[in-house]
């Protein structure tokens, strides 16, 4: 088998792989494109002539929202592409007006009962996770996937998010009733259950 070489390596620039080369006419789809090597790369793109394709907010989308909830490091940046507005608020005031209000949490006495009265349970944990400690009937969304489900779940039914100690779920929780699904976070994630036969 021939060993594939490369003029390039793990310091090269996304500039000095795209030098000497003419994009014109050509579409690049760059993901992850708004920061760091993300946006050098779309860049470089642009400046070989290649119409560059990124992701873009439209009026009132928002971003991150599932880093503050799950109080993780938020993994998105925005670069404007023209003048426009952008509005922040604190943690404290994010909690207050759009967190809380979009959280209905439930112990695991009263989630049960939703499910025995046909709420779903939503298993956010990864799909290895998931095969080892799942909950019976669950459905396996893992955070990550949230957004890609929300054309494929029926708004008409009941759900209890859970995770391993609810931080996931609840920013699984909150990005679905912004959506206006029927949601409720399991308080504390599998970490509260009390009786683990049960599971």
């Amino acid at each position: 088998m021939a060993r594939v070489t490369s003029r390039f390596g793990a310091y090269s620039t996304a500039r000095e792989v795209a030098a000497g080369h003419d994009l014109s006419g050509k579409t690049a789809i760059v993901t992850g494109g708004a920061t760091g090597i993300g946006i050098e790369t779309a860049r470089a793109l642009a400046e070989a002539g290649a119409e560059v394709v990124l992701a873009e907010l439209k009026s009132g989308d928002a971003f991150g929202e599932e880093a503050l909830v799950s109080e993780a490091k938020r993994n998105a940046t925005v670069v404007a592409l023209s003048d426009g507005q952008l509005l922040r608020l604190d943690r404290q005031h994010f909690n207050e007006l759009l967190r809380e209000p979009l959280l209905h949490r439930l112990d695991f006495a009263a989630a049960s009962e939703k499910v025995r009265k046909g709420a779903l349970w939503l298993d956010v944990r990864y799909p290895s996770e998931y095969q080892y400690d799942k909950l019976p009937g669950a459905i396996n969304v893992p955070l990550a996937e949230v957004r890609n489900m929300f054309a494929v779940l029926d708004r008409g039914k009941d759900y209890i998010a859970y995770c391993q100690s609810g931080r996931r779920s609840a920013a699984a929780a909150f990005l679905f009733a912004q959506r206006g699904f029927k949601v409720w976070l399991l308080e504390g994630g599998l970490k509260a259950v009390q009786n683990p036969e049960i599971r």
